[in-house]
C-alpha cells in the first residue's frame, strides 16, 4: 500500500510501539522502505489475505485521522501553567478525562502512540487533543500548542482560557498578599518600614530638654542611637 513518507514514523510509533501493535492484533509482517529506495511511499503487508487487508484498513484509518488533524496556538500566562498541568499531572489527568484529550508536557513531539493505539482499540476516535507546554527557558513562555481534531481542538482552548481566567484571580491575589505581608526593612521600605529620604539608615530617637542636656551640668548623656 502507499502512504505518505511523513506519516511512516507515526505509524511505526515510538519504539516502534503502535506498528508493533498492528502486527500482533493482525498477526501480518510490515515492511516499511529502506533509506535509497526508489518507492518510499510503499508499505508492504504480508500474512495471510483477510489479515493483510485488516492491517491495511487500520493504517489506512490511522492516516485519516492524522490527515485532519490541525494545531492551534493560544497564549496563556506562564503563572498558570503549573495550576493547569496540577501535581504530578493530576489536574491535566482530569481535564483528559472531561474531554478525552492527551497531553504531553514533557516532549515537542505529537505522542501519535495514545492517540494511535486508542485508534486500533477502537476506543473513542476524534476526540483526542494533544497539549503541548513550553520548555523552561523558551523564548515564548506562554505559548501552548494544543493539536487535534479541529472541533475538539477548539473546545480545549477555550476550556484553557476559562482556567487562565480563574486561575489568573488567584495568583494575582496570592501575590498582593505576599507583599504586604512582606516583613519591613531594617532599614526602612516595604510594609511599615520607616522611609529615610536620605537614603541611610533610620535613625533612633533622640531625648531632649533631660535634666542632664541643661546648662551648666557637668554630666552630659548622648542622644541614644539604634
Amino acid at each position: 500500500m502507499s502512504v505518505d513518507p511523513k506519516f511512516h514514523p507515526k505509524i511505526i510509533g515510538r519504539k516502534g510501539a503502535v506498528i508493533s501493535q498492528i502486527r500482533k492484533d493482525h498477526d501480518v509482517s510490515i515492511q516499511f522502505p529502506d533509506k535509497g529506495d526508489e518507492q518510499q511511499d510503499l508499505i508492504v503487508i504480508s500474512g495471510y489475505e483477510r489479515n493483510v487487508e485488516e492491517a491495511r484498513r487500520a493504517i489506512q484509518q490511522l492516516v485519516s485521522e492524522l490527515q485532519e488533524m490541525v494545531s492551534q496556538d493560544v497564549r496563556l500566562d506562564p503563572r498558570t501553567h503549573a495550576r493547569i498541568i496540577g501535581a504530578r499531572g493530576k489536574a491535566i489527568r482530569k481535564l483528559m478525562e472531561e474531554f478525552k484529550v492527551r497531553e504531553d508536557t514533557e516532549s515537542h513531539d505529537i505522542d501519535e502512540e495514545c492517540l494511535l493505539r486508542r485508534t486500533l482499540s477502537d476506543r473513542a476516535v476524534g476526540f483526542q487533543v494533544d497539549i503541548r507546554f513550553p520548555q523552561p527557558g523558551s523564548d515564548e513562555p506562554d505559548k501552548v500548542t494544543v493539536t487535534g481534531l479541529p472541533d475538539t481542538v477548539d473546545a480545549a482552548i477555550d476550556h484553557l482560557l476559562n482556567l487562565e481566567e480563574e486561575y489568573l484571580l488567584s495568583v494575582t491575589e496570592t501575590e498582593t498578599l505576599a507583599a504586604y505581608m512582606k516583613p519591613p526593612s531594617r532599614y526602612g521600605g516595604g510594609a511599615g518600614g520607616l522611609d529615610d529620604s536620605s537614603g541611610g539608615p533610620a535613625k533612633g530617637f533622640v531625648v531632649r530638654d533631660a535634666p542632664w542636656n541643661a546648662a551648666g551640668n557637668k554630666v552630659g548623656c548622648p542622644g541614644v542611637h539604634s
